[in-house]
């Protein structure tokens, strides 16, 4: 039993110290700052000596071992006097104390906010640089518990951590003076509180363990809830399903708030219980003194004044102690499944290429490509091979689910193939320097992202430095969209809202559009970019892309037949296949899949573009 005590406190204790890095100092500032002021407090109470001995007019303490040392030092005082000392002491003794309780205070908010917004940097950082594929493995609850909750929770640890220190080094030099003043009694009280302590933990150690779980799951499950719903807002009004949600959301707060007021049933029994154990032992010890002659009572009474005082000074660090302790033990799970996170983050983290990607002169090629999203379900790709050579447009197309947008996410090396390579001007996409990629490309998605500020910040977004005003304009008018944001009363100054909710679908496309365009990439890649426009404004932007083909290398993915058609070869996929690979005539002509597609509509078969339009000369972005 002793042992396995041993080992969970040097659990406790090897927990505390890895997480103590960068703050070190704030904790040992604290826990030093918390053993001065026990020492004032000890102080304190030995002044009681000279008040005791001036208002009994004897030296009742002068043969107890320490308080008969600070006897003497009074004694040669003139009465009247002592007590003006003792007051003039105990007041520099009172001030002292006032400033070590502000210190500790502060400290003891700072440590974990410190802690906590330390952490959320690191899971953070850690969320980003993993790959894509675990990402997509975790729930939105796990994620705001590894960000917000498990951080919050392990600061809290950290501080009564710091706190279960002090308080160990305060009830040891507690301990030396009782057994200073008095050994005898000293031992009857350590066996009786040591025996309380032990009784109080078998009480209360799997309580403890089960609202720290309780916690946890309380916590991911709320979390879980809330994002669900502030995500599919306009699906639950569209669906009816506000009661539903409403009573879903009722039982996770009613969930969490139990397991709160659980944790602070633990925090708040503690105190009392030991603050009873101590009044019991003093109610029975001064019946037991009852019972002797009044002789040896007067002697006793003296020293036992001074000891209670001291004992009851030693049970409040003594459920400081308990309460760090079960505190710790609650925020635990926190600690491991933080930890579980990074190591799971890490483990799934995709090292990095070496080569840095100079500049892109010859093509992208994919060769025998296969991918699957789980590593035990369905390919999505089967063994995919095609090139895009520079300064080509290509084009991909092919029914719903047949692997369009997973290739975008390859080649953007979003993720990474299950077998065979893309190579990027002959180099494996996977030895690059990932970053000298992303700087080459603009890529427009489906799945579009706004950011809550102006329409100039969104369309700079990831660029190091703002571009001037005209190149911002210029990119504005390839997407067809410059004329729209100056019409707006703060122009490009806008306010979109959270996640761009004031813009329409084809508004959010053409700034997607400008995003990209702003980058002069070398690399274009459109997914679905113009589903959303309108035919006017989609022909606008054909004919600018035609001119930017000149110089550019554009993939896209579409279903309109204007985008496809003008592409120099269209890629068919059937199954995660490459069915077909040809220009729009040759495809046509050879009454494929494509052909069908287009005959039975799975294309737009609406052409709104003149066959023997020209590209118009427009002005492209400048280089930056």
């Amino acid at each position: 039993m002793i042992a396995q005590r041993l080992r969970d406190y040097h659990a406790l204790f090897s927990l505390g110290w890895r997480y103590r890095a960068g703050h070190g100092r704030t904790i040992v500032l604290f826990v030093a700052l918390a053993v001065f002021g026990v020492l004032t407090e000890s102080f304190g109470v030995f002044l009681l000596v000279p008040l005791l001995e001036t208002m009994g007019r004897s030296n009742i303490f002068s043969s107890v071992p320490l308080l008969g040392s600070i006897s003497g030092l009074f004694e040669a005082l003139p009465v009247e006097t002592r007590l003006i000392w003792a007051g003039g002491l105990m007041l520099i003794v009172v001030l002292l104390r006032g400033f070590l309780q502000f210190s500790l205070e502060y400290l003891g908010y700072a440590i974990p906010h410190r802690v906590d917004f330390a952490l959320r940097l690191r899971a953070f950082d850690a969320l980003i640089t993993t790959s894509m594929q675990f990402i997509d493995s975790i729930s939105a609850g796990q994620i705001s518990n590894v960000t917000v909750s498990h951080p919050a929770r392990i600061g809290i640890a950290i501080r009564f951590f710091a706190t279960l220190v002090s308080s160990i080094l305060v009830l040891a030099s507690y301990i030396v003076v009782l057994t200073v003043v008095s050994p005898f009694l000293f031992v009857i009280a350590s066996v009786y509180v040591i025996g309380a302590t032990l009784l109080f933990r078998a009480l209360t150690t799997k309580l403890v363990h089960n609202v720290g779980a309780e916690t946890s799951q309380a916590n991911q499950q709320f979390a879980q809830v809330f994002f669900e719903t502030l995500n599919g807002a306009k699906l639950i009004r569209l669906t009816g399903a506000t009661r539903v949600v409403k009573r879903d959301v009722e039982i996770s707060i009613a969930r969490l708030g139990l397991a709160r007021d659980k944790t602070v049933a633990v925090e708040n029994m503690i105190v009392p219980f030991f603050s009873t154990i101590g009044g019991i032992l003093i109610c029975v010890t001064v019946m037991v003194i009852g019972v002797l002659d009044s002789a040896t009572a007067a002697r006793a009474v003296g020293v036992l004044v001074i000891f209670f005082v001291l004992l009851f000074r030693i049970l409040s660090p003594l459920s400081v102690l308990s309460i760090s302790r079960n505190n710790i033990i609650i925020h635990l799970d926190a600690f491991r499944e933080y930890e579980a996170f990074l190591a799971a983050c890490e483990n799934a983290r995709e090292v990095d290429g070496s080569k840095v990607l100079a500049s892109f002169s010859s093509g992208i090629e994919l060769e025998n490509v296969s991918f699957g999203y789980t590593a035990n379900g369905p390919a999505v790709l089967k063994t995919l091979s095609f090139t895009v050579p520079r300064g080509h447009v290509v084009a991909i197309v092919g029914s719903s689910g047949s692997g369009k947008s997973t290739i975008v996410n390859l080649i953007a090396r979003l993720y990474r193939p299950n077998s065979g390579r893309i190579l990027i001007d002959g180099k494996d996409l996977n030895s690059l320097s990932i970053n000298s990629w992303w700087r080459r490309l603009g890529v427009v998605t489906q799945d579009i992202v706004m950011i809550n500020d102006t329409i100039s910040a969104n369309l700079c977004f990831g660029l190091e430095t703002e571009p001037p005003v005209e190149q911002i304009r210029a990119a504005a008018s390839l997407a067809a969209v410059d004329d729209w944001i100056i019409s707006l009363p703060e122009g490009y100054g806008t306010v979109l809202g959270d996640r761009g909710s004031r813009l329409s679908g084809g508004q959010r496309q053409r700034l997607a559009l400008a995003r990209a365009f702003l980058r002069d990439p070398e690399v274009i890649i459109l997914d679905e970019a113009t589903s959303a426009l309108d035919t006017l404004t989609e022909r606008t932007i054909q004919k600018q892309l035609m001119t930017l083909s000149r110089r550019k290398t554009i993939i896209a993915i579409a279903h309109r037949l204007s985008t496809v058609r003008r592409a120099d070869s269209i890629v068919v996929l059937d199954e995660g296949r490459v069915a077909e690979i040809g220009s729009h005539t040759d495809l046509i002509a050879k009454g494929g899949i494509y052909a069908s597609m287009i005959e039975s509509q799975s294309l737009d078969i609406l052409d709104d573009m003149d066959p023997n339009d020209s590209a118009e000369t427009v002005d492209t972005v400048p280089d930056g």
